[in-house]
C-alpha cells in the first residue's frame, strides 16, 4: 500500500490507484482493507474521479474510528469542496478537527480548510489564530507541511496577507531542509517564486526558480516530476523575457518532457473550476510551438521546414488535450490517435496559431511544410471573427464582406504561394479558438469565397483523423428524421432545449410549463425533413425512421447491428461547450455524447466503422468557441471517420438542396466527401435566391474528407 500511497504523492495517479486498488482487493484484515480504501479514495479524489471517491472513502469512513476516520472525514470534506458543496464540507471538515488531536496535524489540516470556506475577513482572523499553533507541532515535516497551506492561504487573501505568507513560506523552507523534506522544499519554493512573478519581482522570482531546480536534482524525478513542469515553464518564461531564446526553448522542452510522461495522470478538471488543460496543457504546448517558430525567425528554408513541422507535432498534442478536456474523459481520444499524419498529393494542412502578438500560419503538404509570420493582435483577430460571424447569421445585410475579406488576407493570402505551388485543391484547416465558429468557406479574396477555389473539410488534429479510403460501392444507410417533435419535449424540461436556436428567441420566462412546452414544441417542428427524408431515400440503401419511429431504442437497435456505413440524423441537436451540454433529440428522448457512444459501441461496428455521420439540423451554441468541437467529439463517440454538420440553423429547402446534391456526389459520382460537400454548396452559391452564405456556409465537414 506504502507504494500507492508515494505513486500518489509523486502524481503518477493512474500507477497509484492500481496499487491500491490491488492491496484493497488483497488485504488479509479488515483494518487494512479500509486503510487501503482510504487510500485509494484520496488518489480518485486527487485525480477528480469523484464518484469513485465518494464511493470508497464512504466505505472507509463507515468502518473507521478516531483518528483514521477523522482523516477519511477530512477527504470527504475536500470531495464535497470540489461538488461546490461548502455546508457539507464544513461538516466533515468540523468532524476531522473534533477527531484530530489540538496539537497533531489533522486538526490543524482541517481548521485551515474550515478557514478556506470562510469569507476573507474571516479567513484573516482564523489564519492568524492558527499560526501559532501551527508553531507548537513537533513533527517538522509535518510543520513544514501546515506552514505552505497557511502561506497560500494567506498570501491569497490581499496585500496584507503577502507579508505573513512570505513569512511562512521561508519558515516552511527552513522547516522542510532541516529534515531533508526534498518534495516539500521544492514545492515551497515554486511557490514563493510564483508569488514573487505575480507581483513582478522577476529577479526574485528567478532566483528563487533555480534554486528549486537545484534543490530538484537532490530528489528522484518521479517525487517532483508535477513541480518540475511549472519550475521548467516558469525558466522558460523568463528567459524568453530576457531574449534567450535558445535557453528558453530547452526550458520549455523540458517542462513539455515532463508533461508528457504525467499527462495521462493529469485529472481533466482541477481546483478553481478550470482545467489542466486551459491552465497548463495548452499554455506550455503553444509556448513550445512559439519557441520553435521564434528560434528560426529568419532562418533558411531548410530550417524553417524543420521548425514548422516541429510546432505542428506539438500541435497536434494540444489538440488531443483539447478534445480530452471537451469530452471530460481521455480514453475515447486516445483510441483515436496514432493514425497516418501524412498528407496525400493535392491536399494541405493549416494550422493557424493565434499568439498575442501575432499569426502564425503552419501549412503542411504532401512535399513539405513551412510558416508564415502575420503581424497582427490576437484581439483584433477575435474582434474580425465575431463581427463575421454576426454578419453571417443574418440573410439581410452583407455587414459579413468586411471582415470576410480581412480575414482572407490575414489567414490565408500570406500562404497563396504555398498552396499554389503545393497544387492545392483540398484544403483542411485544423484551426483553434475563436476561429472555430466562422466557416472559411465563407472567406473572401474581394473577387471570390474560398469554397470556389478548394474543396474544404475541417479536423481537430491530423493525429485523429483516419485517412483510410473508403469503398463507397457499399455504403448502406440509416436514416433518422424527426419533423414533428415527440414525447422528450413532454418529459424533460424546455430549459434543456434552450441551446437550439429557435427556442432560445422563445420568452419562455413569462409562460406556464404547459404554454413553455407548446412554444418549444413548435418552435422544434422542422417541416422540411419530411421532404429530406424521401429525396434522400432515393438516393441512399437502406432504412428510414421518421418521426415517432425514430425513438432511441429503435435507433440504438437498428444502429448497433453495424450494417450501416452512413448515419444521417436530421433532427434538432445542439454542441455546446462540453460533452455534457451536446445532444441529439430522438422522438422520446435526447441523445448525449455518451449515449451515442453506448449504443455504437458493439463489436459489430468495430469491424465495420461508420464512414459518415451526418447532422443535418444539428447547431452549435452561438458565441461559444468550443462548440464545434462537438463534431469532433460526436465522430469519436460514434467512432465515424467524419461528421457534416452545421455551425447554424439552416433554412430547410437549403437543407435538402445541399444534402440530396452531397449524397449525389459522395454516392453517386463517387467523389471525395470534402468535394462532393464544395460541389453541393457551390450550387447553391450560383443560385441568385441563395448566394448568401447564411445558406452555404455552415455547412462543415470535420474528419476524412476523402
Amino acid at each position: 500500500m506504502q507504494r500507492g500511497v508515494e505513486a500518489r504523492a509523486a502524481g503518477a495517479l493512474l500507477e497509484s490507484i492500481d496499487r491500491l486498488t490491488v492491496a484493497r482487493n488483497s488485504a488479509t484484515s479488515e483494518n487494512d482493507r479500509l486503510l487501503a480504501s482510504a487510500a485509494l479514495g484520496a488518489s480518485f479524489l486527487q485525480a477528480q474521479r469523484l464518484q469513485e471517491a465518494e464511493q470508497a472513502l464512504g466505505e472507509a469512513y463507515a468502518g473507521m474510528v478516531g483518528v483514521d476516520k477523522g482523516r477519511v472525514a477530512n477527504d470527504l470534506g475536500n470531495l464535497a469542496f470540489a461538488r461546490k458543496d461548502s455546508a457539507r464540507a464544513k461538516e466533515f471538515y468540523e468532524q476531522a478537527r473534533t477527531l484530530g488531536h489540538p496539537q497533531a496535524e489533522l486538526h490543524l489540516v482541517a481548521s485551515l480548510n474550515v478557514a478556506r470556506l470562510s469569507s476573507k475577513n474571516d479567513r484573516a482572523r482564523m489564519l492568524g489564530d492558527l499560526l501559532p499553533q501551527i508553531g507548537q507541532v513537533q513533527d517538522r515535516a509535518a510543520r513544514a507541511r501546515l506552514l505552505l497551506n497557511f502561506a497560500q492561504q494567506s498570501s491569497a487573501l490581499d496585500r496584507s496577507g503577502l507579508a505573513p505568507g512570505y513569512d511562512a513560506y521561508m519558515q516552511a523552507i527552513r522547516e522542510a531542509e532541516s529534515v531533508r523534506a526534498h518534495r516539500l522544499v521544492v514545492e515551497a519554493l515554486d511557490a514563493l517564486a510564483q508569488l514573487y512573478e505575480v507581483e513582478n519581482r522577476f529577479d526574485d522570482a528567478q532566483t528563487l526558480n533555480q534554486r528549486a531546480l537545484k534543490r530538484a536534482v537532490n530528489a528522484p524525478v518521479a517525487l517532483v516530476q508535477d513541480i518540475l513542469i511549472r519550475l521548467e515553464w516558469r525558466q522558460s518564461r523568463m528567459l524568453k523575457a530576457t531574449g534567450r531564446l535558445d535557453d528558453a526553448l530547452a526550458a520549455m522542452q523540458r517542462a513539455a518532457t515532463h508533461l508528457e510522461s504525467l499527462r495521462q495522470d493529469l485529472p481533466i478538471e482541477v481546483e478553481g473550476g478550470t482545467t489542466s488543460f486551459a491552465s497548463l496543457l495548452r499554455p506550455i504546448y503553444v509556448g513550445l510551438a512559439d519557441l520553435i517558430l521564434l528560434r528560426q525567425s529568419g532562418g533558411d528554408v531548410g530550417h524553417r521546414q524543420t521548425a514548422a513541422i516541429e510546432a505542428i507535432n506539438v500541435l497536434e498534442l494540444s489538440r488531443q488535450a483539447e478534445l480530452q478536456d471537451y469530452l471530460g474523459e481521455r480514453c475515447s481520444v486516445l483510441s483515436a490517435t496514432g493514425g497516418n499524419q501524412s498528407v496525400p498529393t493535392g491536399t494541405a494542412v493549416l494550422y493557424p496559431l493565434v499568439l498575442e502578438d501575432r499569426i502564425e500560419l503552419l501549412l503542411k503538404w504532401s512535399g513539405g511544410a513551412s510558416y508564415r509570420t502575420v503581424k497582427t493582435s490576437a484581439a483584433t483577430l477575435k474582434r474580425l471573427t465575431a463581427d463575421m460571424a454576426d454578419g453571417l447569421r443574418s440573410v439581410d445585410n452583407d455587414d459579413f464582406m468586411s471582415p470576410a475579406q480581412q480575414l482572407y488576407n490575414l489567414l490565408v493570402l500570406p500562404v497563396q504561394g504555398d498552396l499554389d505551388a503545393a497544387q492545392t485543391n483540398t484544403l483542411i484547416i485544423a484551426s483553434e479558438g475563436f476561429l472555430r465558429p466562422i466557416p472559411f468557406a465563407a472567406l473572401h479574396d474581394g473577387q471570390k469565397f474560398l469554397i470556389e477555389k478548394f474543396a474544404l473539410a475541417t479536423v481537430t488534429g491530423m493525429s485523429m483523423t483516419d485517412q483510410t479510403l473508403s469503398d463507397r460501392k457499399s455504403l448502406s444507410s440509416l436514416l433518422v428524421g424527426l419533423a414533428e417533435p415527440g414525447t422528450a419535449v413532454d418529459k424533460l424540461e424546455p430549459s434543456k432545449f434552450m441551446g437550439v436556436a429557435q427556442v432560445a428567441k422563445a420568452n419562455l420566462r413569462s409562460l406556464n410549463l404547459a404554454d413553455s412546452k407548446t412554444v418549444v414544441r413548435d418552435a422544434l417542428r422542422l417541416p422540411g425533413v419530411t421532404d429530406e427524408m424521401q429525396s434522400l431515400g432515393q438516393l441512399l440503401n437502406g432504412v428510414r425512421l421518421l418521426n415517432d419511429e425514430f425513438s432511441v431504442d429503435r435507433f440504438s437497435t437498428e444502429a448497433s447491428t453495424g450494417n450501416y456505413r452512413i448515419l444521417h440524423i436530421a433532427s434538432h441537436g445542439i454542441f455546446g461547450g462540453d460533452a455534457s451540454s451536446s445532444f441529439i433529440l430522438a422522438s422520446d428522448d435526447v441523445l448525449s455524447m455518451n449515449g451515442l457512444q453506448s449504443i455504437l459501441r458493439s463489436d459489430n461496428l468495430k469491424r465495420s466503422p461508420i464512414e459518415l455521420l451526418t447532422l443535418s439540423a444539428c447547431e452549435t451554441a452561438e458565441g461559444n468557441d468550443r462548440a464545434p468541437l462537438g463534431f469532433s467529439g460526436a465522430a469519436i463517440k460514434a467512432r465515424a471517420r467524419s461528421v457534416l454538420g452545421t455551425l447554424w440553423p439552416v433554412v430547410d429547402d437549403a437543407a435538402q438542396k445541399v444534402m440530396t446534391r452531397f449524397y449525389g456526389e459522395f454516392v453517386g459520382n463517387q467523389s471525395g466527401k470534402a468535394a462532393a460537400l464544395r460541389q453541393a454548396q457551390v450550387a447553391l452559391l450560383l443560385e441568385p435566391a441563395t448566394n448568401h452564405p447564411f445558406y452555404w456556409a455552415p455547412f462543415t465537414l470535420v474528419g476524412n474528407w476523402q
